[in-house]
């Protein structure tokens, strides 16, 4: 673009027309290698108006730039409302095939300030931003922000990255490189200051990220939440299939947060303050983040709230299962031969709400498994279990689908495929009360909506199983009890039954 027509756009005009064109210019393969989406406009000018900011001189970070989509939005809003006096702008960008727009961006940012009488200074820096600034992780940095705001990139790090090694302190498995741009900024912030972030909305559950969590929250409180509840139009052009959530965060004290959620173009669904332990509890093990954002799920919260029970306090645990088919492609077959050494194999496929599928005769997949040395190790006996997907379909209503298995006299061992868990007892076998009251609960409309307060994707850990508060033991038998004595009951009266008998009624 020439400097005559550069001079023809406003800096917010010139940011998202630059993004327009260099994103074209990328196949979908390069944007997610390096999980470079730019923010679209309308995004962008919602996130900078979250500011609330009345310095007369500000310092600003963007630590992932791009084509400063949200710096231009955020100082387009600083202009608008009178108080800006100066501003001070860093940002960074490794990606140097975008040096040329970002300095055409910054000058034009330059000339509208200074036409607004607003001093403009800038830094840019071509540089990795996690590892410039990792070793704020570990001590107190001179260097600090008034706000802070990034749509970083998202992708998974191995854990001999050198950038996930340099942020060892917060991370839990395989880290995501967006939760280290997260926890590095709010040790970047003033203790005035405010940072201002979309991110996925997976760090708000999971074992993975619960380091990130502690950290994070123990250096700056949630002050607002915004929920997008459409998986996949948010960034529609690059075709981004995450629950993606806006999160602005404060070193002050926060009594209240407020949970916003909407469409992709932000037409507003829901809009309320909660308490601040209503969304996060400090003294919580897990310390997961709960966004409830309708009527339904805030009577469920209510109604959890007052559960004190775990599965572990009924002596039931929960695992993955552990065959991982590519692993052991030459004992895994298609059909059972007469041998007594072929066993069952159960598959995500085999699994429907309380109704066990097998053999499925139209799925084209391996549902038997031989035992022999080889596979000793990863068979488990046959026993009464609660088998769960591990894993539901983008844009499913249920993230939690299971069903009753009850052991057969005339099978031993079993093999349980690694996209589903299993819930058991190490000290006991499972009774069938056991087995359909919590297979009927784990189904049922309350703990679903429940599970989705906290999870953002469509992965059904064990751990997170493990920390889902029940209710007490003898409701638990009572369903099951349910269950065994009205076998003719369809599931949906099952579930209509369970609401009832909880107090929960749906608007």
């Amino acid at each position: 673009m020439k400097s005559s027509e550069i001079k023809d756009y406003s800096p917010s005009e010139l940011s998202q027309f630059f993004a327009d064109v260099y994103s074209k210019q990328k196949t979908q393969k390069e944007k997610r290698e390096i999980g470079q989406f730019f923010t679209p406009d309308n995004i962008s000018d919602f996130m900078g108006s979250l500011s609330t900011t009345q310095k007369e001189c500000v310092k600003i970070l963007d630590p992932g730039c791009g084509t400063l989509n949200l710096s231009c939005a955020l100082i387009d809003h600083l202009v608008k409302n009178q108080k800006t006096k100066s501003i001070q702008l860093d940002i960074y960008e490794t990606d140097n095939n975008l040096k040329q727009y970002i300095e055409d961006i910054t000058k034009t940012l330059s000339e509208y300030l200074s036409s607004k009488n607003i001093a403009f200074n800038y830094t840019i820096y071509f540089e990795d931003f996690v590892l410039k600034n990792a070793n704020v992780l570990n001590s107190n940095s001179e260097l600090k922000y008034d706000i802070i705001i990034s749509n970083p990139p998202y992708f998974k790090l191995a854990k001999t990255d050198e950038r996930a090694l340099a942020t060892d302190i917060i991370n839990g498995g395989q880290p995501n490189i967006y939760s280290l741009f997260m926890a590095i900024s709010s040790r970047l912030l003033n203790d005035d200051g405010e940072m201002i972030f979309i991110t996925p909305r997976s760090f708000t559950s999971g074992l993975y990220f619960k380091k990130f969590r502690e950290f994070f929250l123990d250096n700056v409180n949630l002050h607002s939440l915004h929920l997008f509840v459409n998986r996949n139009d948010t960034f529609k052009k690059d075709k981004v299939l995450q629950e993606l959530l806006i999160t602005k965060a404060v070193k002050h004290k926060v009594d209240q947060i407020v949970i916003t959620s909407s469409d992709s173009d932000l037409n507003i669904y829901s809009n309320k303050n909660y308490q601040y332990n209503e969304v996060y509890n400090v003294e919580s093990e897990n310390k997961f983040v709960f966004i409830p954002i309708n009527e339904n799920e805030d009577k469920i919260l209510k109604i959890v709230n007052q559960w004190d029970k775990k599965l572990e306090d009924f002596d039931i645990t929960i695992s993955t299962g552990p065959v991982v088919d590519f692993r052991t492609k030459e004992n895994i077959v298609l059909e059972a031969k007469i041998d007594e050494n072929i066993k069952p194999y159960y598959r995500l496929n085999n699994v429907t709400q309380m109704e066990l599928n097998w053999p499925l005769q139209d799925l084209n997949k391996e549902q038997f498994i031989i035992q022999n040395d080889a596979t000793k190790s990863i068979l488990r006996p046959s026993s009464n279990y609660i088998f769960l997907r591990r894993q539901s379909a983008k844009g499913d209503k249920h993230r939690l689908i299971c069903t009753p298995y009850f052991k057969e006299d005339n099978i031993d061992y079993i093999g349980i495929d690694n996209k589903l868990n299993y819930i058991y007892s190490k000290k006991r076998e499972l009774t069938k009360e056991e087995v359909y009251g919590i297979s009927a609960l784990l189904n049922s409309t309350f703990m679903n909506q429940y599970f989705q307060t906290f999870n953002g994707n469509v992965n059904v850990s064990s751990t997170e199983i493990k920390q889902l508060k029940f209710p007490d033991y003898q409701f638990i038998i009572h369903i099951g009890e349910k269950v065994i004595n009205n076998q003719k009951l369809s599931f949906e009266e099952i579930n209509q039954y369970i609401l009832q008998k909880l107090n929960y009624e749906q608007n």
